[in-house]
């Protein structure tokens, strides 16, 4: 899929367009996750972990991270809005595949001839 998208960008324009598209979906990624690991500090507060990260780290990378994406998102509104395009579309692919754990036989031929 990823060869696909990056294949249709660089005929689409050029290098920096992939590059700035890449940019905002990453970082969106790297907000979602610095957000869920806020959430599960809160609701597993007595969990035991491997190793404690004070509590304003990714509270800050939560706010770089934002700025990342909404930056481009006012300069370049062309290339963020199909970066978040991409990323929608993934939702339903996730609630298909993972959910509701429905797999065609071409992915499970593949994944048997593989091991």
């Amino acid at each position: 899929m990823q060869v696909v998208l990056a294949t249709v960008y660089i005929f689409a324009g050029d290098i920096s367009d992939l590059i700035s598209s890449f940019n905002a979906s990453i970082w969106t990624y790297y907000c979602l996750s610095f957000v869920s690991l806020l959430i599960m500090r809160v609701t597993y507060r007595h969990e035991p972990r491997p190793f404690k990260v004070w509590i304003i780290i990714p509270a800050l990378m939560v706010l770089v991270s934002l700025a990342i994406v909404v930056v481009p998102l006012v300069e370049q509104w062309a290339q963020s809005l199909g970066a978040f395009a991409v990323i929608s579309l993934s939702v339903p692919v996730y609630f298909v595949f993972i959910c509701e754990k429905t797999r065609p036989k071409v992915f499970t031929r593949i994944s048997s001839e593989c091991l």
